[in-house]
């Protein structure tokens, strides 16, 4: 903030006659623009730092302000603001721009600025009305007056502003790298867990096939917040072939698959990860409502096979629909591994931990479960078959709808 008197009057002596005291008492004490020049006036910054009183009083009182006006110490007996009485704490404090007196609660605002032509700007004390009244107005110069700045100065504040923008890109890139290099651990650390929970033999409870379905073996075991299920079968379909019709043909599968309602890719991120909206259909023949889980999936190549694993990506990408249920997914997913007796087949397993929230009984969330691993490997055997003329090996009499 620039500020600074034109013809700011000397300094009064101390012989000054009563005239010219009466003169400056009767003087309006409100304060208003001043018109400024450039001429000869020191200018500086402002500073709006607040101080309090200091007991390094000196001897010589600077008796002038910007205005012209400096009120005697003996007219005033209380603060002009607010109205506090003057004792030896509460002391007397000029204005250096309208010249009132205020308190020191009501005058802590330093302003660095001259009252004086020839003299050097400095930090000197003004009263909170007028600190307002120059903060808003942000410069007093008559804009007459003003001349056009020089052009190496707009250059400086160019080069400035632009080495500024180029400082806050290159740290919001590296932080994006931080936060994609973190995610991408994130979502390592998913492949490795589903590769061994779905690996693993230990902690795992036998459930018994309600279905008469082949080759499908099932199990779960204890986990917070919800129970992990696992489900083994033989597909009649070559790891590859069975990795593009699970992941890259993931938003078609609900025509084969009755269990989705629907799936949507949102966002590819990478070659491998990318994010995914499906959309449950109501099982146990309504009583569990349709859910829709928002999961980050990762893909990786491992022993010949793939890891497909999907957690969750967070609850505000996608706004739940009317009557449905946002779920929550820990890690979970599929791996698709050689069969050991032939290249045409995959041995396949699918790790389900699945939070579908709400309060249901464990044994219809075991039952639910269970029956959904059948129901999807059921319709994926009879998609085969119908698609490629595979051996589905399932009984015609199978349910064709969750339980």
């Amino acid at each position: 903030m620039c500020l600074g008197p034109t013809n700011a009057p000397a300094r009064p002596s101390t012989t000054t006659s009563s005239s010219h005291a009466t003169a400056r008492r009767s003087t309006t004490g409100s304060l208003r623009p001043v018109q400024m020049k450039r001429s000869r006036l020191s200018v500086s910054t402002a500073s709006t730092t607040s101080t309090s009183w200091s007991t390094n009083t000196t001897t010589t009182r600077d008796s002038v302000s910007i205005s012209g006006r400096w009120v005697d110490d003996s007219a005033v007996q209380s603060c002009r603001k607010c109205d506090r009485g003057f004792t030896l704490v509460n002391r007397r404090h000029h204005c250096r721009i309208c010249g009132n007196i205020f308190c020191n609660a009501c005058s802590r605002t330093r302003i660095v600025f001259s009252t004086g032509p020839g003299e050097s700007a400095k930090r000197q004390r003004v009263c909170d009305p007028c600190a307002s009244h120059a903060q808003s107005s942000a410069v007093l110069y008559d804009i007459d007056d003003v001349s056009e700045p020089p052009i190496w100065i707009l250059l400086a504040g160019f080069l400035k502003n632009l080495y500024e923008l180029l400082v806050s890109v290159r740290i919001r890139r590296l932080q994006d790298a931080e936060k994609i290099r973190t995610e991408e651990h994130h979502h390592f650390d998913a492949v490795d867990t589903l590769w061994e929970t779905g690996m693993s033999t230990d902690n795992w409870t036998a459930e018994p096939n309600s279905f008469p379905i082949d080759d499908v073996v099932l199990h779960s075991r204890d986990s917070k917040p919800v129970r992990i299920y696992k489900c083994e079968a033989v597909i009649d379909l070559a790891p590859d072939e069975l990795f593009d019709l699970l992941h890259g043909q993931f938003e078609s599968s609900n025509t084969w698959n009755v269990t989705a309602a629907e799936n949507k890719v949102l966002q590819q991120l990478s070659d491998d990860t990318d994010i995914v909206h499906m959309t449950s259909a109501a099982a146990l023949g309504g009583m569990v409502s349709s859910r829709d889980f928002v999961n980050t999936r990762t893909w990786r190549r491992k022993e010949g096979g793939y890891i497909i694993a999907s957690t969750n990506a967070g609850k505000d990408l996608v706004k739940p629909a009317k009557g449905v249920t946002r779920g929550e997914n820990g890690v979970t997913g599929f791996i698709i591994l050689p069969h050991e007796s032939s290249p045409f087949k995959s041995r396949f397993v699918w790790v389900l931990n699945c939070d579908i929230k709400g309060y249901f009984p464990s044994s219809l969330i075991r039952k639910g479960s269970l029956s959904e691993m059948c129901c999807f490997i059921r319709n994926l055997r009879r998609h085969l078959a119908a698609t490629i003329g595979s051996d589905s090996s399932t009984p015609a009499d199978a349910p064709t709808t969750s339980r």
